[in-house]
């Protein structure tokens, strides 16, 4: 039975490995999307911020109007060009932020892919290991008029005992 559980137990790691890689990537893919979800938040607040510039503005404008001054005076410009300015900083500073946060996620995404990777290479290695192990321990066969000898720890001897246990 040892050749069958060897091959079984190399089997399982080849599993346990590529359900790894699956969740890794299951796990980047969540990343991304996370990205890209905090780039259009990002663009949203951008917009959100830019309306709220446009609001303060007309607001400037009709108190300006409402009191009977003009609106191209040099008062309601320099305020008009001062909410500007905030605005504009704002509204960079919003972009960064998403910006950021995306490009904090994208490399958690590809640290996750990373990691599946790294699972199926030590699944693959440690199967590997077992078949190597179990091909290394097959006992010889002696030789014989109708057989002849198989050296022992070869691969024919692994397959010779790995027939003997099935039959």
């Amino acid at each position: 039975m040892g050749a069958s559980m060897a091959m079984v137990s190399a089997g399982l790691q080849l599993v346990a490995a590529k359900k790894q890689m699956d969740i890794a990537n299951m796990q980047a893919a969540a990343y991304r999307d996370q990205a890209e979800l905090e780039k259009l938040q990002a663009q949203s607040a951008a917009v959100d911020r830019e309306k709220s510039l446009f609001a303060k503005l007309a607001s400037l404008n009709a108190s300006q109007a409402s009191r009977g001054g003009s609106i191209n005076s040099a008062t309601t410009q320099t305020l008009a060009l001062n909410e500007k300015n905030i605005a504009s900083m704002d509204i960079t500073k919003i972009k960064l932020m998403g910006a950021s946060k995306a490009n904090k996620l994208n490399v958690s995404a590809s640290i996750a892919k990373a990691q599946g990777k790294a699972a199926m290479i030590s699944g693959v290695a440690g199967a590997a290991g077992t078949m190597g192990t179990a091909i290394s321990g097959a006992p010889g066969v002696t030789g014989s008029a109708t057989q002849p000898a198989i050296q022992a720890g070869s691969t024919d001897a692994f397959i010779y005992q790995l027939k003997g246990e099935y039959s």
